[in-house]
C-alpha cells in the first residue's frame, strides 16, 4: 500500500479491545514509523496521529503485520481526542516532541517547565516549548520564557568557598566543577568522573535526612547517576563511589530545582521511550521529591513520587498476608485506570511473579532483586524486608525500591486493558506477601 503525503498527519483509527498489529511506514529505505497499534477501521474508539510533515510531496510505503486493509485519514490540525494509548496521569504534548527538559522554576504558585521540542536540533527559541502547572501533574501550555538573562548568576553559592559553583561537561564521563564570584571568569575547581553520564549535569547542595545542620553536594547527571561530595580546602572531595538512581530504560534528561515554598527538591524527567514505542510525542515521568540519606558511611540520593500524586488516589484496597502457593496464581481484578501499588514482604522467601495489565515483572526475594526482562535492581540494602512501589499508567510502568534509593521507568509496553488484573504467582516455593496496597488513581488528561 502506498500513500502520497499531502497533509501534516496521517490518522489511523484504533480500538483498545482488538489485538495489536504492527504498522510500518517507510520512505524508500528510511523508516518513518514502526509501532504496534490496535488498528480498527469499523468501530474505532480512538485515533493515532503520525506526523509525516517532513515527507510532504513524497510517497510512503505502508506495511502491516498481519497483513490487512489499512484505513486512514489525513489532517493538518488534530481535532479528535487522544488515542487510548496516551497517558492518563503523565503529561504528553499534543504537538511537537517532548525531547528533553531544559529548565524548571517556581514563581507565584506556578511551576514552569521549558523543554526541547525538537530532539534533532540544538535548543533555540524555535525548538523550546513551555508548560505550566500548579501541582506538577496537570500541565498546560504557556508562553515561552528565556531561561537566562544577563543579570542572572550561574550556579549556587557555596558558603565554604564564598563563590558560586556549577558543573560543566567536558568529555566522556568527565565533569569540571567550576567556580566564580559573580564577576570573575569561571575557573575549574577540579574534575570529577561520573560513570554512565555524558551530558548536562547539575550541582545541588542538599541536607542529609535525620542529621541536623549536615549537608552534602550532589553532582547529578542527566541519566540518574550521581556523585556525593563536599568542598574542602578549595577543592571538591567525593564521599565514596558514584551512585545510581535510575535502573530503567526510559529516563532521559532531568531538571531539578529547590522548591522554597514547600522546602523540597523536585526532579522532572522525560520518558524518551514513549514516542518510540507508543506512537505519540513523548511524556514526562511522574515528578519526584529528592532527598539524601546516610547508611553507615554511604550517602544515597533517594526519589519518591511527589506528594501531590496522593490527591489522585481514590478507591484503596489493602490486603494483609497474601498467601500464594507454589504453582498457583492469585488474581485481583482491576479496571481501566492508573494505579499505585505497594508490595511488602520478606527477602529470602523465593521468587514472586507478577502480571499487571499484561506487563510481566518479578520480585526475586531469594537473590534480592526486582526484575523486568533483562533489567534488574536491588530490592533493599540494609534490611531483610522489602517494599516495592509501582505506578502503572496506560503508557508506562514506574518502580521505586528501597525507600527510593533506586527507581526504574519502563515504556516498552503500555498497559493492556484487555487483561484488567494483577496476577501473582509463586515460583519454586510457597510465599507470603505481608502487605499489598492497590490504589486507584483518577485520570488527569482523560
Amino acid at each position: 500500500m502506498k500513500i502520497e503525503i499531502k497533509s501534516k498527519y496521517l490518522v489511523f483509527p484504533v480500538n483498545k479491545r482488538l489485538p495489536e498489529k504492527r504498522l510500518v511506514l517507510r520512505c524508500g529505505e528510511k523508516c518513518v514509523f514502526d509501532s504496534h497499534l490496535r488498528l480498527d477501521g469499523k468501530s474505532p474508539d480512538g485515533y493515532v496521529y503520525v506526523d509525516v510533515s517532513d515527507f510532504s510531496g513524497k510517497t510512503l510505503d505502508v506495511f502491516s503485520g498481519p497483513d490487512m486493509l489499512i484505513k486512514y485519514n489525513t489532517s493538518d490540525q488534530p481535532e479528535k481526542a487522544y488515542d487510548f494509548m496516551r497517558p492518563k496521569i503523565h503529561y504528553s504534548p499534543k504537538f511537537g516532541k517532548l525531547a528533553q527538559p531544559l529548565s524548571l522554576f517556581r514563581k507565584e504558585g506556578f511551576y514552569s517547565l521549558s523543554y526541547n521540542s525538537d530532539e534533532y536540533r540544538a535548543p533555540d527559541n524555535n525548538a523550546v516549548s513551555t508548560v505550566q502547572s500548579r501541582d506538577l501533574l496537570s500541565w498546560n501550555e504557556a508562553k515561552p520564557k528565556i531561561n537566562f538573562s544577563a543579570d542572572e548568576i550561574r550556579g549556587t553559592l557555596c558558603t565554604s568557598l564564598k563563590e558560586y559553583v556549577y558543573a560543566e561537561h567536558t568529555e566522556g564521563c568527565t565533569y569540571a566543577v567550576m567556580k566564580h564570584n559573580g564577576y570573575s571568569e569561571p575557573e575549574t575547581v577540579c574534575k570529577v568522573r561520573l560513570p554512565g553520564e555524558n551530558g548536562d549535569a547539575q550541582l545541588l547542595c542538599m541536607n542529609v535526612d535525620g542529621e541536623e545542620n549536615k549537608s552534602v553536594w550532589i553532582l547529578y547527571g542527566a541519566h540518574g547517576n550521581y556523585a556525593v561530595g563536599n568542598f574542602c580546602g578549595g577543592t571538591f572531595h567525593t564521599l565514596g563511589d558514584a551512585g545510581r538512581l535510575d535502573y530503567g530504560t526510559s529516563c532521559l534528561g532531568a531538571a531539578v530545582i529547590y522548591d522554597k515554598e514547600k522546602n523540597r527538591y523536585i526532579r522532572v524527567a522525560c520518558d524518551d521511550s514513549a514516542s518510540r514505542f507508543n506512537g505519540f510525542c513523548g511524556q514526562l515521568l511522574i515528578p519526584n521529591e529528592l532527598s539524601v540519606v546516610k547508611n553507615g558511611a554511604e550517602y544515597f540520593l533517594c526519589a519518591k513520587p511527589i506528594a501531590e500524586l496522593d490527591k489522585l488516589c481514590g478507591e484503596k484496597n489493602v490486603y494483609e498476608n497474601v498467601n500464594v502457593a507454589d504453582g498457583q496464581t492469585v488474581c485481583f481484578k482491576l479496571c481501566e485506570s492508573a494505579y499505585k501499588i505497594v508490595i511488602c514482604g520478606k527477602k529470602g522467601v523465593g521468587k514472586i511473579d507478577f502480571k499487571l495489565f499484561g506487563i510481566d515483572f518479578s520480585i526475586n526475594s531469594e537473590s534480592g532483586f526486582f526484575e523486568k526482562g533483562l533489567k534488574y535492581a536491588p530490592l533493599s540494602s540494609e534490611t531483610d524486608t522489602f517494599e516495592v512501589t509501582v505506578i502503572c499508567d496506560s503508557s508506562s510502568l514506574e518502580v521505586f525500591l528501597d525507600g527510593g534509593k533506586r527507581c526504574m521507568a519502563f515504556c516498552e509496553d503500555f498497559c493492556d486493558y484487555n487483561t484488567p488484573s494483577l496476577c501473582i504467582s509463586a515460583d519454586g516455593d510457597n510465599i507470603v506477601i505481608s502487605r499489598l496496597e492497590i490504589k486507584k488513581l483518577s485520570a488527569v488528561y482523560r
